[in-house]
């Protein structure tokens, strides 16, 4: 969805959303590269509103399928090497104490509903308990 409302809509020219997975809490970023004569606070009205939208639960549940089609399709395309199996379980035994946790996360990821959506997003994208970077390359 933000891509459409950013990138697509001629406000930015990328976006990339990561979830650092560690043992303990990590950060949740949005990385917003702007389209010449763009500010970064277009970006940010875009993704509070559409921050808003997944609080509130305004989104079709094909909108929550696809999300995790594409997770769990860019999983397994990692998995494609015995390295980066290696990585993937090595990972979930260092983090969580047990590598079968990385397989069962995965396979929960099937089971993720809306109401999960809105609870996730009503609790961890509070934008009063957020830290705002705006920067520029030089």
């Amino acid at each position: 969805r933000l891509y459409r409302k950013l990138v697509d809509a001629g406000i930015a020219t990328e976006i990339e959303i990561d979830n650092s997975e560690h043992k303990d809490r990590g950060l949740f970023i949005f990385s917003v590269d702007m389209q010449k004569g763009k500010t970064a606070r277009q970006a940010l009205n875009v993704i509070d509103t559409e921050v808003k939208q997944i609080q509130a639960g305004n989104f079709k549940k094909e909108d929550l399928n696809r999300a995790v089609s594409v997770m769990r399709f860019s999983v397994f395309d990692e998995l494609g090497s015995n390295d980066n199996k290696a990585r993937f379980l090595g990972f979930y035994e260092t983090t969580t104490g047990n590598f079968e946790n990385g397989i069962r996360l995965l396979n929960s990821l099937k089971e993720v509903t809306k109401a999960d959506v809105v609870r996730v997003a009503k609790k961890y994208l509070d934008p009063k308990k957020r830290n705002v970077l705006f920067g520029e390359r030089l």
